[in-house]
């Protein structure tokens, strides 16, 4: 599924003649159950015309729960909205035995946002509570909406 919505952010990019930013994050937090976790992540967008990020975007990445003694992974993918300072997403959690879970999330912020997540993953907890700290990566000064 991920590939599809690659393929079409790729597909908006060239249509709208706009310029790809990444923007990396990292989230430290803890669920409901007490445990704690810490996800890295990298979000793809583009620029809309006037220069500036557009709303949406598509999030790969890791999280990682501390469960007793041991680390318990799982891959993300998310399709995000997030119009000003709050927003959502929605996305799968994937664990090692390619297992998906459906997660949504909400948070509010700007380079640092609140956020809340809701997964149902068993043995894991479902309701997860972090902060997140991202850094968008585009040259404002030298992009340009006539030329991309």
């Amino acid at each position: 599924m991920h590939r599809y919505l690659l393929f079409l952010l790729l597909l908006g990019i060239v249509i709208a003649g706009s310029a790809p930013y990444v923007s990396p994050g990292f989230q430290i937090g803890m669920n409901t159950n007490g445990n704690f976790f810490i996800s890295t992540q990298t979000t793809v967008g583009y620029l809309s015309s006037d220069g500036l990020p557009s709303n949406f975007g598509i999030t790969l990445g890791l999280r990682m729960y501390y469960l007793e003694t041991v680390w318990k992974k799982y891959r993300y993918i998310d399709f995000q909205f997030w119009p000003v300072i709050t927003g959502f997403g929605v996305g799968k959690m994937i664990d090692d035995k390619k297992n998906m879970y459906t997660r949504y999330k909400t948070g509010f912020g700007v380079l640092g946002y609140l956020t809340y997540d809701y997964c149902k993953i068993p043995k894991i907890g479902n309701h997860n509570f972090g902060l997140i700290g991202v850094m968008p990566f585009w040259d404002w000064k030298e992009y340009n909406p006539e030329t991309g």
